[in-house]
């Protein structure tokens, strides 16, 4: 019996121990929460959470911020790669049978025996460029709610099935006393401009290999089918171009189309 009676005595004091410990546990959390919350306060941080209101003026700016991403997709595709064309791009101001949209001018992508193709990367900025230089017009005001826009940025990535772009701002809230907000938006783009400028360098590349006069239209034609896109040749004035066109990437229910401007 003494034996039993010294366990229990010994679980008592285990439990004793326990309780002990877990009280310690909880007054040291409350007291860094509150150490934490004090200093907050004294830096002068508030806690901004993602509210309804946030999410709508989200959702608007998202949509809107596509529509421009399409437009720049549009714009880059009729001026060979430049959402922008100036005198440090060379170009033809030629138009196109295209023309449903104003535009500068296509880039050339190939200039007597030059390869001018624009890069991938240099594709991303022109497009995160079109973006944030239209940005403002996605600004809008609201009647229940005060919403303040911040400096906005953006990335844009170029894959072979897909553009991703991360738009970066910062939106404020404020509908009575309370305050919400967010910091950035994403986009995945369903348009193949990785695989285009890809099929457009190939085309260059082997044209400057084969001839600086003469058009290869079975390398065209190849080169098209291996990347499943369509490739029309058309000569308008002095230059040659080619008029690339995708249809698993569509952009306002029309085929993407990339265009490429050649001087021999």
């Amino acid at each position: 019996m003494a034996l039993n009676y010294q366990m229990k005595n010994g679980q008592v004091t285990a439990f004793v121990i326990i309780g002990i410990v877990l009280a310690a546990v909880i007054t040291l959390s409350f007291i860094f929460k509150e150490s934490i919350a004090e200093q907050a306060s004294k830096i002068g941080l508030k806690q901004i959470m993602m509210s309804k209101e946030a999410k709508k003026v989200q959702s608007d700016m998202q949509a809107c911020i596509g529509d421009i991403a399409e437009l720049g997709l549009i714009t880059m595709g009729l001026q060979g790669g430049y959402s922008t064309i100036d005198s440090r791009v060379m170009h033809t101001e030629t138009q196109t049978k295209i023309n449903y949209i104003p535009y500068d001018g296509t880039a050339y992508s190939y200039f007597k025996g030059q390869n001018l193709v624009p890069t991938k990367e240099i594709m991303e900025k022109q497009l995160a460029y079109f973006v944030t230089s239209n940005i403002d017009t996605c600004e809008n005001p609201y009647e229940d709610m005060e919403v303040s826009y911040g400096k906005t940025t953006a990335m844009a990535t170029l894959q072979k099935e897909k553009i991703s772009l991360n738009v970066n701002t910062e939106v404020k809230i404020k509908k009575g006393t309370a305050e919400s907000g967010f910091k950035s938006i994403t986009l995945n783009m369903p348009v193949r401009l990785g695989t285009v400028q890809e099929v457009a360098n190939e085309i260059v590349t082997k044209q400057i290999k084969i001839s600086e006069e003469d058009i290869c239209v079975s390398c065209v034609a190849r080169i098209a089918a291996e990347n499943d896109v369509g490739v029309e040749i058309d000569k308008i004035g002095e230059d040659v171009f080619y008029l690339i066109t995708d249809e698993k990437s569509r952009i306002a229910d029309t085929n993407f189309m990339f265009v490429l401007a050649n001087k021999f």
